[in-house]
């Protein structure tokens, strides 16, 4: 999915001074005016404005919206969003191949912008996305609900948010899921007889996002 920021155009008005009789000669700047004889900067333009575009990682795929064109790209298609991210963004990615630790098997192409962000693609067409910091390739990156790295474990509570893992077994759980969908015919590893489901994961410290991952799901051992 494609996501985009707006282009705002800044537009100059001009005031005309009349007199109903006599012209007044115009006042000779004052020392006390710094401001005053001093030349006009002109506005930006609409062309001269930069817009950047913004991510917004979802269960289904990710949304690169800039300017007033937007692109979904599902997580089907891992070159598609490889190459999106790379257009948008002007950086091209560092590339790494390894394979997959037993018992698995095949290679993981992943590809990395270098902020703590990577897209993973496997040996198939889908591909996954981890980001740790608030930008991917210095985009904006965000939920469709606007969680982010830096948001407040109480905004993904509000959005929704659900408890996937609590290693310490404190009660405050690290990471939660937000947007899940039903996957079905499946099972949830989580919750033995229920439908799994696939969403965005969120990773805590603390009280703050420090990462963002989709898809997860609840039904695949990984």
């Amino acid at each position: 999915m494609r996501h985009r920021a707006l282009v705002a155009a800044v537009m100059m008005t001009s005031l005309a001074l009349t007199a109903c009789t006599a012209v007044s000669p115009a006042a000779s700047p004052s020392a006390s005016d710094p401001a005053a004889g001093a030349p006009a900067v002109p506005s930006p333009t609409a062309s001269e404005t930069v817009t950047t575009a913004v991510l917004v990682v979802s269960t289904t795929g990710v949304a690169v919206q800039s300017g007033s064109a937007v692109e979904e790209i599902a997580y089907s298609d891992g070159a598609a969003l490889v190459a999106a991210v790379t257009a948008a963004s002007g950086i091209d990615p560092v590339v790494t191949e390894e394979d997959v630790p037993a018992p698995y098997e095949g290679t993981v192409t992943t590809y990395d912008w270098g902020d703590g962000a990577v897209v993973m693609v496997g040996d198939g067409p889908g591909v996954s996305i981890s980001v740790r910091r608030e930008t991917l390739a210095g985009l904006p990156v965000s939920t469709p609900s606007g969680i982010a790295v830096g948001s407040d474990r109480a905004d993904v509570l509000a959005a929704g948010g659900l408890a996937i893992s609590d290693e310490d077994q404190d009660g405050t759980p690290e990471q939660l899921s937000v947007d899940p969908l039903d996957a079905a015919g499946t099972e949830s590893l989580t919750s033995p007889g229920t439908v799994g489901t696939t969403f965005v994961l969120v990773i805590l410290d603390g009280d703050t996002v420090s990462g963002i991952q989709a898809p997860g799901n609840d039904f695949a051992d990984v």
